[in-house]
């Protein structure tokens, strides 16, 4: 009774003749107006790709908690699969309505690493003993990639953001084998290169660091890196130009900028020796894998 009573107040506030009702339903209006107005910035079409973002990132401390309650591997493999489609739509929805600002760039970067951040958690409490032959690969990614990101930051004050072909590859696999890992239980070769794949793809991204004076986002390979930064060579927007400018510029853009303002051969050089202990790292430990087979953790991480 009382509540019929109550609602039936509310109606005739609503319906009976007063200034509010009017003011309500012109902003109700507005509202939906911008959200169909492709002008304005309230549109909803701008908003869906950060909304994608926000999404994967609320979605790394889910699964953690999805494999703390519930025991079926199946939905942690859902989780991985919204996942990498909100990673592949974010992108190309914002590159098709023409907003990949930095901004989302970097949101997307920092989300993609606390997505994995947390699948790397859940996987060290549903299958420990996987990677406990695998120590030193996932020791060497975890190394590689705060290194990349702490020299990117140095550089440029911000982290890197290149999402390079070698970078969505990566992605791909890393989605293959968790799925195949959380879902099924499969521990095979994929969780190996995974991991290889991984420590090269950082390298790449160090490399890249190195080349380009400013920074950038959305650089395909290493050769469009060189490319860019022939192209800012040839702009006089290059750090290194000018007495002025290395006279203010901070000790570590100073040294990085020398190093930078090499000729090409010596940069090739370079590249061409960090890749090869990229592989190294990755491909000359299988012998201490199988040395360290289930159960064998070195004495140092016991």
């Amino acid at each position: 009774m009382l509540k019929l009573l109550s609602l039936t107040v509310f109606a005739l506030k609503i319906l009976g003749p007063a200034p509010r009702r009017w003011s309500i339903l012109l902003a109700l209006s507005s509202r939906w107006r911008n959200l169909r107005s492709a002008t304005s910035p309230h549109y909803w079409k701008w908003k869906l790709p950060a909304a994608l973002v926000c999404f994967r990132a609320v979605l790394g401390p889910a699964i953690v908690w999805i494999a703390l309650r519930h025991p079926s591997g199946l939905l942690l493999a859902g989780c991985v699969v919204c996942a990498l489609l909100s990673d592949i739509f974010d992108g190309v929805l914002a590159r098709r309505w023409h907003i990949d600002s930095s901004r989302l760039r970097i949101g997307d970067t920092i989300a993609d690493t606390i997505f994995y951040a947390c699948v790397l958690a859940v996987i060290l409490l549903r299958h420990p003993g996987v990677l406990q032959h695998r120590w030193f690969l996932l020791a060497t990614l975890i190394a590689v990639e705060i290194g990349q990101h702490a020299f990117a930051f140095a550089r440029y004050g911000r982290n890197a953001s290149y999402h390079s072909i070698l970078a969505k590859c990566w992605g791909l696999l890393m989605a293959s084998a968790t799925i195949g890992l959380l879902g099924f239980g499969l521990d095979n070769w994929l969780l190996d290169a995974t991991l290889a794949m991984g420590i090269v793809c950082n390298l790449e991204g160090f490399a890249m660091s190195l080349l380009l004076p400013q920074w950038r986002h959305d650089v395909p390979t290493l050769g469009h890196a060189l490319r860019l930064r022939r192209t800012l060579q040839s702009q006089n927007e290059f750090l290194g130009v000018g007495k002025k400018i290395h006279a203010l510029r901070p000790p570590f853009q100073l040294y990085w900028g020398d190093v930078a303002s090499t000729s090409l051969r010596t940069e090739g050089t370079i590249m061409f020796s960090i890749s090869a202990w990229g592989f190294s790292a990755c491909f000359s430990n299988a012998s201490c894998c199988s040395r360290h087979a289930a159960g064998a953790w070195p004495p140092a991480l016991r």
